[in-house]
């Protein structure tokens, strides 16, 4: 058991994936945000906002699939200029 910062407890695995299933926005901006930075090999920043949104855009239309991220990122202008 444990509790998310500033956020609900649970118990156990399956309580934990409930909250995250029920902030799956969230999750996948977050998701979408850390892959950039990784890929990028720098911090994400406001100026990245379109990046991330075009990501998410890509993935919601495949059901957040997480190849559907990767396929985004490497596909954009930021990423192949870096």
């Amino acid at each position: 058991s444990a509790a998310f910062h500033n956020g609900p407890a649970f118990k156990d695995y399956f309580e934990m994936r409930d909250i995250i299933a029920g902030k799956s926005d969230a999750f996948a901006r977050g998701f979408g945000a850390a892959l950039a930075e990784y890929a990028l090999g720098r911090p994400v920043g406001f100026s990245d906002d379109p990046l991330i949104d075009a990501m998410l855009k890509h993935a919601k239309a495949k059901n957040l699939a997480p190849r559907e991220f990767i396929h985004a990122l490497v596909g954009s202008k930021e990423f192949r200029t870096k």
